[in-house]
Formats: C-alpha cells, sequence, structure tokens
C-alpha cells in the first residue's frame, strides 16, 4: 500500500527491528554513502517492502536475506526497485511473499547530498574561511530519510548502530559511545563503531568535526570543541547543561540519566 509524502503506509507489513548504518563522509566531497543493513520482521504476508527516503541515490542492487522459525537461511529474490519521489520511498518489489512472523535482512546502498547548514538531513558547514568543515546530522521527525533508508516515523524505534568512516583529522560523535575504532588508509581514515541504542531513525545524531574533548574523564558532561574555543565555551556549556536538565527533570518529575552527556560547541552556532 502506497503513502504520502512526509509519511509511511500504516499497513506496510513490515516492522522495523534494527539498523546497521554505515556512513562515509570524505574529506573534500559533498556527498557521502551509506549502507544499510535493516532487520525487519514481516507482520503481513507482502511481496514489497517499502521504505522512506529522500534526495539518496538508491542503488537498485538489494540483498533480502531471511532466517524462518527453525533458523534456516532463505535469500528472498529482489525483482525490481522503484523509488517514488513524491512520496519519498522506496518500493523493493520481492519475487515471492514474506512469511508472517519471520525476521529479514534488507542490505540497501545509497549515495546522498551533503546539505546547507540551514537545511536538514546530513549537512556540511565550512567556516575559517572555508579552510575547516564540519558535517552533522540535523533532524526532525522524518528527515532521517534523507540520511539512510528506514521506517522514518517518530514511533518506530529499533535498535541501532551506527559505523563511521571520517578522516583522521576529524572527530565523530553520536549518540552512544564509540566502542572500537580503528586507523585504515595508512592512517588516513579512522573507522569508528558505536554502541547499540534503542531509537527512532531520526533521534540518530551525529556530529562529524576537528574537534578535541575539553572536559576531564570522569565528568558529568563531556565537552567537545575547538581547542582555540574551549576556555570561552566550557563554562557556558555547563551553565546550558544545568539549565537544560532542570528544565526536563521539572516538567517530567524524572531525573535524567547519570551517565555522561555530550555537549559539542559548533563554530557560529550556540552549544548544541
Amino acid at each position: 500500500m502506497a503513502g504520502t509524502a512526509g509519511g509511511l503506509a500504516e499497513n506496510s507489513g513490515i516492522s522495523a527491528v534494527a539498523y546497521v548504518v554505515d556512513l562515509t563522509v570524505e574529506d573534500t566531497a559533498s556527498s557521502f554513502d551509506i549502507a544499510t543493513v535493516i532487520t525487519v520482521e514481516a507482520t503481513e504476508a507482502v511481496d514489497v517492502i517499502v521504505l522512506n527516503a529522500k534526495q539518496l541515490d538508491v542503488a537498485k542492487k538489494v540483498v533480502v536475506d531471511g532466517e524462518d522459525k527453525n533458523g534456516v537461511s532463505v535469500r528472498v529474490p529482489v525483482s525490481d526497485v522503484v523509488f517514488h519521489e513524491d512520496r519519498e520511498e522506496v518500493e523493493i518489489l520481492l519475487g515471492k511473499k514474506l512469511t508472517v512472523g519471520d525476521t529479514y535482512n534488507v542490505t540497501v546502498t545509497a549515495t546522498g547530498v551533503l546539505g546547507v547548514p540551514s537545511g536538514e538531513g546530513f549537512i556540511k558547514a565550512t567556516y575559517d574561511s572555508g579552510k575547516s568543515w564540519l558535517a552533522a546530522i540535523r533532524s526532525s521527525p522524518t528527515s532521517a530519510r534523507m540520511v539512510f533508508p528506514c521506517v522514518d516515523q517518530a514511533g518506530e524505534e529499533a535498535d541501532v548502530t551506527l559505523r563511521v568512516w571520517r578522516p583522521a583529522t576529524h572527530t565523530a560523535i553520536s549518540n552512544a559511545p564509540v566502542i572500537n575504532s580503528q586507523v585504515i588508509s595508512g592512517g588516513l581514515t579512522v573507522s569508528d563503531t558505536f554502541a547499540t541504542i534503542r531509537l527512532a531513525p531520526h533521534q540518530v545524531g551525529l556530529v562529524v568535526a576537528p574537534l578535541k574533548r575539553q572536559s576531564a574523564d570522569g565528568d558529568a558532561v563531556v565537552l567537545w570543541g575547538r581547542e582555540q574555543a574551549a576556555a570561552a565555551t566550557q563554562e557556558d556549556a555547563r551553565k546550558y547543561v544545568s539549565t537544560v536538565n532542570a528544565l526536563v527533570e521539572n516538567l517530567s518529575q524524572v531525573p535524567l540519566a547519570e551517565s555522561p552527556l555530550s555537549v559539542v560547541a559548533l563554530p557560529g552556532r550556540h552549544v548544541t
């Protein structure tokens, strides 16, 4: 069943269980590469998988691997991949119907354009007279589809694992802590794997920028910023976080988690 622009059909026949998102951003590039493995559970016997995607060049080669209730691997043939720009959807047409209750891994690759600083999705900004750059995910409840193909609904939470390939000159910061980093390409590139957390797609946060940690180990607030801006931003950041924590706790009547909170001071913008 087709959806409408900005949404996804409620009766789509699948439920997203997990995402493994591999994102590559290079030093001089104006685009980024995405490889996403989406684990879905079939809630209906459908022969089409519908995902949200916007301003992404989705490759025609999509692989759907399943596993039945007995643990036997099943390859589901894909007959076509159709992009509907007006509906912000990608339809993956299957050669046979999915089995209700079984899970399937859908592997989708795509290329996206790094957006302007005032836009949404994965944006890129330059500063220091164009000598430096940063990239960041800026999302609204239906703009995760501009970063990776997904079931882009605010209430559709799933386990998300993010892996980022970035220049060694930059640092990658996300919602979750880094659990593994590897230096590759002769020391020019770093691959970061972040811990798995449960989120709706639009809640995935990422900043890739030439930042340094400015706070000490064990601090409740982890401050990241440019080395030359650290002294000016550290006190402001602590005041900002303290105010936000108090406001949220007052409104929700629930104490915030005691795990460290990362605060990023981006050039030309308020602490984020």
